[in-house]
């Protein structure tokens, strides 16, 4: 703001005419503000990343439609492999769960749902010889929600600690 001030008294100094800032424009840009913040607070981490160095709503809006919306194969084959290859490491339960719930959401976007059991495998499969037991019964039919899966991993990881 002051670099502006002093911008626009460099600018003044040249001028008899007195500049008057425009009232729509400061109201625009309160309005994008508040739009710019509500984006923001609902992305993720790493969706925020992507909006380095945007300034306007509309020019993040449009960030983020190039990145998610996106309906090429090569983001589907990318998210696919992102949430087949995810391991739990030493990640918690809910981070673990959390990053892949967002792969799955980030599939959706670009119009790739997932199917119906194939999260529950997915979540599975990089877990690793501690959860043997666990894995091993939730593949058993009837494959069980993903979100009640969720809720057992959480039970069963707090058992293992």
């Amino acid at each position: 703001v002051a670099a502006l001030t002093e911008l626009i008294d460099y600018f003044s100094s040249f001028s008899s005419h007195k500049l008057v800032p425009n009232p729509q424009f400061t109201s625009w840009r309160k309005t994008d503000r508040l739009i710019k913040g509500w984006i923001t607070n609902t992305l993720s981490e790493s969706a925020i990343g992507l909006l380095v160095g945007f300034e306007t709503s509309k020019d993040i809006w449009r960030a983020l439609m190039n990145a998610f919306s996106r309906k090429s194969h090569e983001r589907e084959f990318f998210l696919t492999h992102l949430v087949t290859s995810l391991k739990k490491n030493d990640d918690y339960v809910e981070d673990y769960i959390g990053k892949f719930k967002q792969i799955c959401n980030d599939l959706s976007a670009i119009g790739k749902p997932v199917d119906e059991g194939a999260p529950v495998y997915w979540l599975l499969q990089e877990l690793g010889e501690a959860y043997e037991v666990f894995i091993a019964s939730m593949i058993c039919p009837p494959t069980l929600p993903y979100e009640e899966v969720f809720s057992l991993f959480q039970s069963f990881d707090s058992r293992l600690k």
